[in-house]
């Protein structure tokens, strides 16, 4: 099994994500593209969609902060925010717009 992993400050704690090449994560009962590991501050992502490990690796650190916050999130509102979020940062460069180095385009009337 080969592993990458990333280093994530999440809320004041160290979090590893672990890219898996398994197919699957498992969560005790079922099979799953990511999971979010709380007590050991672990998030796993599967490679079985590669090109959607982005948009997994945002919705399992939403649970990260659903859980610590207590914000009671259904899982539907995780995947649509998990979605939303990923959009957000794949089409922009954020820390550009941040730091003033990129301007957005637009119609200007």
């Amino acid at each position: 099994m080969n592993e990458r992993v990333a280093f994530l400050h999440i809320l004041g704690k160290d979090w590893q994500a672990i890219f898996t090449d398994d197919d699957y994560v498992y969560d005790g009962k079922d099979g799953a593209d990511g999971m979010a590991q709380h007590w050991l501050q672990k998030l796993q992502i599967t490679a079985r969609h590669p090109q959607e490990q982005g948009r997994i690796l945002c919705h399992e650190i939403l649970h990260v902060y659903d859980e610590e916050l207590n914000m009671e999130l259904t899982e539907h509102q995780v995947e649509l925010l998990g979605t939303a979020l990923y959009q957000l940062l794949s089409d922009n460069d954020i820390y550009a717009i941040l730091n003033g180095l990129t301007e957005l385009q637009g119609n200007s009337e």
